[in-house]
């Protein structure tokens, strides 16, 4: 009995990852208006007991989805910077990640199709975006703040950052040639450091 209990969370994770990469691959095909229980089922391949017992509501499978990538998200950030967590580094480190997010089969599937996922993604987890850029950014906020002796609105800095990588998802089509040149610009204007010459 106690190795079947065990196998359980497992198998229950698998299976709403299975759902979430099909709601996903849905979306990412036709967008997020025409996403139905009974096309989810059938690109899981299973039951649709199976998925309301995970996922009443389309609605309850949408929040989960837009979960996952945010999770997805903080986890690959911080790991980036548990790699290399030197606050000199973070600017590079930051805009390095971001802009291999930006050319990320996952971030174009999600922005190309469907623009109104995409903002209801955005809006519904703005905060929670702010508060990650905001700490990835927290130790040069410190350094420069010390350095200048003036206070920078750390939560405005996050905001305009993660409004301008929005940006960058959201057209695509003019996203400048490296984005991460861009955003470390945007990133030492936000922290009061001196512009890098080219």
């Amino acid at each position: 009995m106690p190795a079947t209990t065990a196998k359980r969370p497992t198998r229950v994770r698998a299976t709403v990852d299975k759902i979430l990469s099909a709601t996903l691959q849905l979306v990412a095909e036709r967008g997020a208006g025409s996403l139905s229980i009974s096309e989810v089922c059938r690109t899981a391949n299973i039951a649709r007991p199976t998925l309301y017992r995970h996922f009443p509501t389309l609605e309850d499978l949408t929040d989960a989805l837009f979960k996952r990538l945010c999770d997805d998200f903080d986890a690959e950030i911080r790991a980036a910077v548990d790699r290399d967590p030197e606050p000199e580094k973070r600017i590079d480190v930051f805009a390095s990640y971001l802009a291999k997010r930006l050319e990320s089969p996952g971030t174009r599937m999600i922005h190309v199709p469907d623009a109104d996922f995409s903002k209801q993604l955005v809006n519904k987890y703005f905060e929670n975006r702010r508060a990650i850029f905001e700490w990835v950014l927290g130790p040069l906020f410190d350094l420069s703040e010390t350095l200048s002796g003036k206070p920078i609105d750390r939560r405005l800095a996050a905001d305009i950052l993660v409004r301008y990588y929005i940006s960058l998802q959201e057209h695509n089509t003019i996203t400048p040639e490296n984005p991460r040149a861009g955003l470390r610009q945007l990133m030492r204007a936000l922290l009061h450091l001196r512009p890098e010459h080219s």
